[in-house]
Protein backbone atom coordinates (compact mmCIF):
# COMPACT_ATOMS: atom_id res chain seq x y z
CA UNK A 1 0.00 0.00 0.00
CA UNK A 2 3.13 2.24 0.99
CA UNK A 3 4.13 1.83 -2.11
CA UNK A 4 0.98 2.60 -4.55
CA UNK A 5 1.20 6.11 -2.59
CA UNK A 6 4.74 6.80 -2.84
CA UNK A 7 4.10 6.19 -6.33
CA UNK A 8 1.13 8.48 -6.57
CA UNK A 9 2.75 11.00 -5.18
CA UNK A 10 5.65 10.55 -7.68
CA UNK A 11 3.32 10.98 -10.46
CA UNK A 12 1.58 14.39 -9.20
CA UNK A 13 4.49 15.71 -8.73
CA UNK A 14 5.85 15.03 -12.23
CA UNK A 15 2.30 16.49 -13.69
CA UNK A 16 2.71 19.71 -11.51
CA UNK A 17 6.26 20.37 -12.63
CA UNK A 18 5.32 19.41 -15.86
CA UNK A 19 2.71 21.87 -15.79
CA UNK A 20 5.06 24.36 -14.21
CA UNK A 21 7.42 24.84 -16.58
CA UNK A 22 4.65 24.74 -19.70
CA UNK A 23 3.28 28.01 -17.78
CA UNK A 24 6.59 29.40 -17.19
CA UNK A 25 7.89 28.31 -21.03
CA UNK A 26 4.45 29.80 -22.02
CA UNK A 27 5.35 33.43 -20.24
CA UNK A 28 9.21 33.30 -21.10
CA UNK A 29 7.95 33.21 -25.17
CA UNK A 30 5.10 35.83 -24.51
CA UNK A 31 7.01 38.38 -22.77
CA UNK A 32 9.80 39.36 -25.07
CA UNK A 33 7.46 39.93 -27.78
CA UNK A 34 4.96 42.26 -26.23
CA UNK A 35 7.93 43.96 -24.52
CA UNK A 36 9.11 44.73 -28.33
CA UNK A 37 6.03 45.29 -30.03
Amino acid sequence: MTSIIGAAGVFMAGVATGIWLLVLLGELSERPSANNG
